[in-house]
């Protein structure tokens, strides 16, 4: 099934049942039964042990009650025999699973703080790593999707990373 959550990792208002954000989520939880079935932005070859556990009745399936749809990837197969990007020559020369994968998705939104802090942790960790980093949205989450700030780009670093982090990482990280 789903690989277990750390209590660390869990909101502590989920435990508090007079909290706001847990009184919002009981009654969601309790509409699934009523839908014709749940979408989920995955596909079974990127989350295999969660889909079977969200479809399988004997386990998060009975608590669904409908059908689960995994709908990605939402973007055309490409033949990697026609493909010359320069991130996949970089990755078949580093070490099998030796590279972390960075992303938040089309909505992730992190603040330029955060960007910074991170920026810094992979630097730091000495860790290859291929990073999809966006400019910083310090607003509302929809503003990720809205955001128009491209970032200044300085000796191949964009002004919302720390200055030189390209530069510094650059045989380590793309």
């Amino acid at each position: 099934g789903c690989e277990p959550v750390r209590f660390e990792d869990t909101l502590e208002t989920f435990l508090d049942p007079n909290s706001q954000l847990y009184q919002e989520f009981v009654p969601f939880g309790s509409v699934f039964p009523t839908a014709d079935g749940i979408i989920v932005n995955t596909w079974g070859h990127m989350e295999p042990k969660t889909l079977k556990s969200l479809q399988d009745p004997k386990l998060l399936g009975r608590i669904a009650g409908v059908p689960v749809y995994p709908i990605g990837p939402l973007s055309r197969p490409v033949d990697p025999s026609k493909t010359n990007h320069p991130v996949l020559d970089w990755l078949n020369k580093q070490p099998d699973e030796s590279v972390l994968y960075i992303s938040f998705g089309s909505g992730g939104s992190l603040s330029a703080k955060q960007l910074t802090e991170l920026a810094w942790g992979l630097e730091m960790s000495q860790q290859r790593f291929v990073w999809v980093v966006r400019p910083p949205v310090d607003g509302s989450a929809c503003s990720a999707y809205f955001s128009a700030n491209s970032g200044e780009i300085r000796d191949g670093t964009p002004d919302y990373l720390p200055e030189g982090f390209v530069s510094r990482t650059h045989e380590r990280g793309f």
